[in-house]
């Protein structure tokens, strides 16, 4: 049996994403048993210039329309974006960008449990230790077929006019055993009889948590430049004994800042404590699986693509410093400095009166020393954490500086900032590179690091494929 609820969206919540838009113009996974095995985080790089995997739809069409910041500069691989981050005061700072995927394995995080599930309410209020939650859900921007399935099902009200692109779906499953769906829910006895009685309490509460987490604890504005809105939510419970199933839908704006906040801040409010999440960095998801598994601790697994990932840049590493290459590096996702009318915090405002040089190969504003319009983050790896990073082993478009003029040639490791010694396969074209790690970093960071160049490199040897997953 399926019982569903919907909520409205908050006058909050609605009025704050409609007003500024305006002014802008089932799968029930498995119960394992908990393990006692070390932390451990893999983090993996990989199809780069792939992303985003359906190419630019309509969506980035919706951005480009209303925000003017991206020009697409390629529609097949190497896919390119033109990024300005503030085309009215300064049209000429732009960036070239590409994107890539992103795959995350960790085990035993401490970051999560139960008891502090971070990704879900904490409903409940019993105390009893134990109880189990597996997670699963997905990220998307809404096309314009997607928004107007969402309209069809009665999950959203607005029309497609509303939507600037950057109108998003997380959607999945969280299966819970019966003292995981009382901590998370504040469900107890007959679930479907509790349901009954209780769907729309549940609803609105964890809804207006969700407005908490991201306007208040979590505070995306910096991050989205908009609130977080929501437009639309529902939930629908179902039992697959002994295990209760809520099937979750929610349309909003600001989620995919949301989701990036929750794995880097974990616990902690936002710029009032150090992070304490399971991820080392924040950075710009296009689209995400996120699957956790809840005990004591969390087993998590996520894949994402990023995009703004990489920078055409001059490189500063090897033997042949000031030539074109493609840098990596871990960031924030703050975007915008605080403003104590509508944003109180910003990550940027660690770098306020510090300036870094700009190295865009064509750029009017190479060589210019100019505010961080980005918060650049520092990785120590730890033991048990380890970064995986897999070249592309086809040619991509280098952008020569100061002129910008092109080439497409083959790719390889022009050096790692701070060095990463033997951990570079040119054959294969892997960085694999375990803990510990330190960075040295001073703080804030002046670049993110760890800093990765790729540089024009050599033909591929006869019979190497292209590296395009981990």
């Amino acid at each position: 049996m399926v019982r569903t609820i919907g909520r409205r969206p908050s006058p909050r919540t609605l009025t704050a994403g409609l007003v500024l838009l305006l002014v802008a113009s089932a799968l029930v996974l498995g119960m394992p048993a908990e393990s006692a095995d070390p932390r451990t985080l893999e983090v993996t790089v990989h199809d780069l210039f792939r992303v985003p995997s359906g190419g630019f739809g309509d969506a980035w069409t919706r951005r480009a329309e209303i925000y003017h910041r991206d020009v697409v500069l390629s529609t097949a691989f190497p896919l390119l974006v033109k990024h300005t981050p503030d085309p009215m005061r300064d049209p000429g700072n732009y960036f070239l960008t590409a994107g890539h995927r992103l795959t995350v394995a960790g085990r035993a995080l401490p970051e999560m449990s139960i008891d502090t599930p971070v990704i879900l309410p904490r409903l409940g209020r019993t105390t009893a230790s134990g109880g189990t939650a597996s997670v699963d859900l997905g990220l998307t921007f809404l096309d314009r077929a997607g928004w107007d399935a969402l309209r069809a099902s009665g999950l959203i009200t607005l029309t497609w006019d509303f939507n600037d692109g950057y109108g998003a779906l997380l959607a999945g499953t969280v299966t819970m055993d019966a003292l995981g769906a009382e901590k998370v829910l504040g469900l107890t006895g007959d679930p479907a009889a509790w349901w009954s009685s209780n769907a729309g309490k549940a609803t609105t509460a964890w809804s207006d948590w969700l407005d908490v987490e991201g306007n208040d604890r979590l505070e995306v504005f910096s991050a989205h430049r908009l609130p977080f809105a929501e437009f639309g939510f529902r939930l629908s419970l179902t039992t697959s004994t002994p295990y209760v199933v809520v099937r979750l839908e929610l349309a909003a704006f600001g989620i995919d800042a949301l989701l990036a906040r929750w794995l880097y801040w974990g616990t902690s409010d936002y710029l009032r404590e150090a992070p304490a999440g399971a991820l080392p960095f924040e950075m710009a998801f296009d689209s995400a699986r996120l699957v956790v598994h809840l005990t004591s601790t969390a087993d998590l697994d996520l894949s994402a693509e990023v995009v703004y990932a990489l920078r055409a840049w001059a490189s500063s590493l090897g033997s042949s410093p000031g030539g074109p290459a493609w840098v990596w590096q871990p960031t924030l996702r703050d975007v915008i400095p605080s403003d104590p009318r509508i944003n109180p915090l910003s990550e940027l405002d660690a770098y306020a009166g510090m300036a870094y040089v700009h190295r865009t190969p064509g750029s009017p504003r190479y060589g210019a020393a100019l505010a961080y319009e980005y918060a650049p983050a520092a990785w120590d790896l730890a033991a048990g954490e380890t970064l995986r990073f897999l070249v592309p082993r086809e040619a991509v478009r280098f952008f020569a500086p100061p002129s910008g003029g092109t080439s497409d040639r083959l790719v390889a490791l022009g050096g790692c900032l701070p060095s990463c010694g033997g951990a570079w396969d040119p054959v294969g074209g892997v960085l694999e590179v375990r803990g510990p790690w330190p960075m040295a970093a001073p703080a804030p960071p002046s670049v993110g690091m760890p800093w990765i160049e790729l540089v024009p490199g050599a033909a591929v040897p006869a019979g190497s494929a292209d590296r395009r997953h981990p």
